[in-house]
């Protein structure tokens, strides 16, 4: 897959959009379902996250949450694929790539590569 949605601090003109500006696409504007976090806790503190509606089962922080539209950017890059395993450092224990359904009608993409929160996430 060629498809990687961002919705947080990598988006472009945002505060770490520097780890993946060297990626060459097209970057799309475009959105997802899902709950979303304003802020974890401990390290991930300072950063958002979401956690896709099938896998919210297993953390309780999702009961008092409703599902949202969450605007975001999508990159389409034929190389994503060499970049992911950076990616995957970059994002920690409190994030695990997924692959989502997104809307993004101007790229006709409707799958991508998300960050969703995991238990470290919430966790002291």
């Amino acid at each position: 897959m060629n498809n990687l949605f961002v919705y947080g601090t990598l988006r472009p003109g945002h505060s770490n959009f520097n780890v993946i500006s060297d990626i060459s696409g097209t970057w799309y504007k475009a959105s997802l379902q899902a709950f979303y976090f304003e802020n974890g806790q401990g390290e991930y503190q300072p950063y958002p996250g979401v956690l896709l509606a099938e896998n919210a089962f297993y953390h309780s922080a999702s009961r008092s949450k409703v599902i949202t539209n969450i605007n975001g950017y999508l990159l389409v890059a034929d190389e994503l694929s060499r970049y992911l395993g950076r990616l995957d450092a970059f994002e920690g224990d409190g994030y695990q790539r997924v692959i989502a359904h997104i809307t993004c009608p101007e790229a006709n993409e409707n799958r991508a590569f998300v960050y969703q929160v995991t238990k470290s996430f919430f966790a002291v």
